[in-house]
């Protein structure tokens, strides 16, 4: 990645509690996120990982004064965020696993994310205090992968509620728009993840989001649960 090394730095700079400036651009175009850092802070800005302290408009542009916004998030920069900073782009194996996302082949899929997970995360990562947010962290890196077709968010309001991950198609959109609902298994949990996939299926007809996105001429909308506990990923896909 272009300027990798002062991205690192600033990574670095986020978790000792420091802060740092960027411009925030909502027009996140993915192909150059290799190359302008803006849209990795962009990116992290609008998912909630960063907080901005400090605004100003310089040349029509906002710029923030960046700062990590809680224990959790730092935990986060510094187990997950700084390691697929560094190894997550050009990867052949990821490039097949996000076809086989976008073209709804969820075996495929689910296997490959199953290896991704072995190989990249630890088990104290996917079992710490908040592990639903650490393997969200953690997809919306492979995601940034996606390439220009693909506009991505995270954790904005839709229909009733807010969604964890959603993938809309910005030419084609006979293509499908991705609803990705996180859960993590914990507490009641631990020995009946089927009930855990059945609660976020529930959760993501419940709260409208197709319905919304519908309305907005996405009529083709693949619904699915990433559970996780430990390194055990399951993938499912949610029917009307």
């Amino acid at each position: 990645m272009d300027g990798g090394l002062e991205i690192r730095e600033n990574v670095e700079k986020l978790i000792a509690g420091k802060a740092i400036e960027s411009v925030i651009d909502r027009n996140i175009v993915f192909p150059d996120i290799k190359k302008k850092e803006r849209y990795i802070y962009s990116l992290f800005f609008f998912s909630g990982y960063l907080k901005c302290a400090e605004k100003r408009m310089e040349n029509r542009q906002l710029i923030c004064r960046l700062t990590v916004p809680n224990e959790e998030v730092a935990y986060i920069f510094e187990n997950i965020i700084s390691g697929w900073l560094e190894e997550s782009f050009g990867n052949r194996k990821l490039t097949t696993m996000l076809k086989a996302l976008v073209d709804g082949n969820l075996d495929q899929f689910s296997r490959l994310l199953n290896e991704f997970v072995i190989t990249t995360l630890s088990f104290f990562d996917t079992k710490g205090k908040n592990p639903e947010a650490v393997y969200q962290a953690f997809v919306l890196g492979l995601l940034l992968n996606l390439g220009q077709e693909y506009e991505i968010n995270s954790n904005r309001e839709l229909g009733y509620g807010r969604y964890d991950i959603l993938i809309l198609p910005k030419k084609d959109r006979a293509r499908p728009a991705i609803l990705m609902e996180m859960k993590s298994i914990t507490g009641f949990y631990e020995e009946e993840p089927e009930k855990a996939i059945r609660d976020a299926m529930e959760q993501i007809n419940t709260r409208a989001y197709a319905k919304e996105l519908d309305a907005r001429g996405f009529e083709n909308v693949l619904k699915i649960v990433v559970v996780s506990d430990g390194k055990k990923v399951w993938v499912k896909e949610v029917k009307d």
